[in-house]
Order: C-alpha cells, then structure tokens, then sequence
C-alpha cells in the first residue's frame, strides 16, 4: 500500500471515529499500522525537513494557533491527541533509552531555528542558566569526563566548543556551560537509533545535514546537563502514534517555552503536551491525590509537577 493511500485512510478513520462520533470501520490494529506507514512518509520525506516548509510550518501553526484555538477548538485538540504532541519523559527514561539505543545525534530543534522561541538567553540578556555553581561543576565534570573518553563519533563541532571551554583555565562551570550552550544552539533535538523510535526522522536529518552524531556516554552527560542547568522538559514527540525525537524543551519560565509548552501551559490545550504520570515516579501527589506543585525548579513552584524525574516524596 502507498504511503499516501496509508495516510488517507487514516485520516478517515480518525475523522469518522472522533468528529463523526462514531467508530470507523477500520481495525485499531490496521490503523495503527496505517499511522506508522503515513508517519514513515511524512518523517522521512525531504521536503518535511526542508527549511520552507519546516520552519515555516511551525511559524504559521503557533500564529494560527489561537485563531483556529477560538474557532475550531475541537479540530485543534483532535490534532493534538491523535496527530502531533508530546509526552513528558523523565530525566531517567531519557539516560535509559540512550544506554539502549544503538547510535544517537542531535538534530536541529525546529521551534529554536524558527525563532517560536528564543529561550538561549534569559530576561538579563545572558545565557540562561537555573541552579547553583555547585550543580554546574558537577554537570560540567559530566561532560569533561565523557569527552575524555570520546571514541571520535562525535560532531567535531561539538568536540571543539567542549574543548574550547576547556582550555578557557579563567572560567568557571557557568561560564563554560554556556559557551556550550551558546555553540551548540539549536543542536538540541535528540535523534536515537532504538527500536521503539521511528528512523525516518533521524535519517532525513542526517541527509539534509541537520543532525550531529554524538557519542551517547557524551549524550548522556549533555542531557543532565541540560536538565539540571536549564531546566529542561524532555519531551517524547509522536506523529501518527510513531515515537520519532526527544526534545529538549524549555520551561514556561523562560520565553513562555516552545511550541507544545507553549500550548499546555497558556492556550489550554491539554492534548499537545502529556505529563509523565507513572514512570520514574511520575507526578508528584498531594495526600489526597491532587498533582502537587513542582518540587524541582524555583520558577516552576505555582505549576503543576510534570514528573520530570525529580526524588519526589511520597505519601
């Protein structure tokens, strides 16, 4: 079956099932396959990672966002839960599907390239950075450590800006954290080579020139990094239920967060971004079951717990 006859009939079924009311004719497992097949295509043809069509995609679905928000609320929110949205892994699932991952990069984040959000630097026109020095030095040892083990399949890119901040004998943790931040923006996407995730995406990337390779004791080490210096949302991004990226996404605190952040926390769609309920934890609860308030990041107290992977206490 052809990739665009898959991606009709999927379509139908989702519009007879969920705005028609009633199921369509097609088997959950025939749609399931018929996701994957239409997913594959979309993922893995050029045009879908061309600079036109991607960055531009996203500008015009955050503008039209609101609009179609206002007139169109349940078209919007079956896209979401059915078509594109993302959900909330912990920082531990992160560092194991890494280990058991064959190969790993970095892609290019699609919401930084296109300018949706412009999280590098906070508010004081520095690199945005969030906890203590005491937390950088161990994140920076992290990094250190993995790359003085590198076995050359890294971005030599990368290896040079870690190198770089090394030698820098003036600096300290903070500042080299954000020099690498700052070289390695918007090279924040992570791509892994794991039977769960879908290759279409990684490959195209990879073709186009807009992926890293990265060594993933080295990956390990920038994810915590990227969790304990930025407060960072890893976010497992599906299309048509295929798993296909990791993304590092920033917090709400900082330049309102990208795409998904953006629509879960300020448009009150609760289909674009799903909390992490159960694994490593899951969200932090109240006595009497309510979701707690985030225990992990001072800006995020007010908010809800993601279950982001903290040690939260339990009743």
């Amino acid at each position: 079956m052809s990739p665009h006859k898959a991606l009709r009939l999927w379509l139908r079924a989702l519009a007879s099932e969920h705005l028609a009311e009633h199921h369509g004719q097609l088997k959950s497992t025939v749609r399931r396959r018929l996701a994957r097949q239409a997913s594959a295509h979309i993922l893995g043809h050029w045009l879908t990672a061309w600079d036109p069509v991607h960055l531009n995609g996203m500008r015009a679905a955050m503008q039209g966002e609101a609009w179609l928000r206002r007139f169109g609320g349940a078209l919007v929110a079956v896209a979401c839960e059915r078509i594109l949205h993302g959900h909330v892994l912990a920082v531990q699932r992160v560092l194991a599907l890494i280990d058991d991952a064959h190969a790993a990069a970095l892609g290019r984040c699609v919401c930084r390239a296109a300018k949706i959000t412009a999280d590098l630097h906070g508010p004081d026109g520095r690199v945005y950075l969030v906890g203590d020095a005491a937390a950088h030095a161990t994140c920076w040892e992290g990094i250190a450590a993995a790359r003085a083990q590198e076995p050359n399949e890294t971005e030599p890119a990368l290896v040079a800006a870690i190198d770089q901040a090394t030698q820098e004998t003036t600096w300290n943790a903070s500042q080299r954290l954000e020099y690498l931040w700052q070289q390695s923006y918007p090279m924040w996407e992570i791509l892994l080579v794991h039977r769960d995730y879908t290759r279409a995406w990684n490959d195209n990337l990879r073709r186009q020139r807009k992926a890293w390779p990265v060594a993933r004791p080295l990956l390990k080490a920038l994810v915590s990094a990227h969790y304990v210096s930025r407060g960072a949302i890893f976010t497992g991004m599906e299309l048509f239920e295929q798993p296909y990226a990791i993304c590092t996404c920033p917090g709400p605190e900082n330049d309102r967060g990208c795409s998904l952040v953006h629509w879960h926390y300020f448009s009150d769609n609760p289909h674009a971004l799903y909390a992490n309920t159960d694994d490593f934890h899951g969200q932090a609860r109240l006595p009497d079951g309510t979701v707690a308030p985030c225990q992990r990041f001072a800006a995020r107290h007010h908010r809800p717990c993601l279950g982001c992977g903290c040690q939260h206490d339990r009743p």
